[in-house]
């Protein structure tokens, strides 16, 4: 028995969607939280008058259903030849004098 197109022997000219991923995803890009210790512990303190402490990402997490097959979504490369998106942490520290 031999292959032909009429069996679907060659089946790679058939429309498919069997490779079709869902696009659709969910991004943590960029937060940031502060907390200004204003005069609550600075009453004590003469020579300091500002003291803001604070915590930064960026790119914490992504939903998609496109990461489970190491894609990324916001690329329309798929040999993946592009760099990842770093994930970074930061802690901030502003002191006015």
């Amino acid at each position: 028995m031999s292959a032909s197109t009429i069996n679907n022997g060659n089946n790679t000219g058939n429309a498919s969607d069997f490779w079709l991923i869902n696009g659709a995803y969910l991004r943590m890009k960029d937060i940031r939280i502060s907390y200004d210790f204003k005069k609550i512990l600075l009453k004590n303190v003469s020579w300091l008058n500002k003291v803001v402490v604070g915590v930064s990402g960026q790119n914490l997490f992504t939903i998609s259903e496109m990461t489970k097959y190491g894609l990324d979504p916001e690329t329309a490369d798929t040999n993946r030849y592009e760099y990842p998106n770093e994930r970074v942490f930061a802690i901030n520290f502003s002191l006015g004098f």
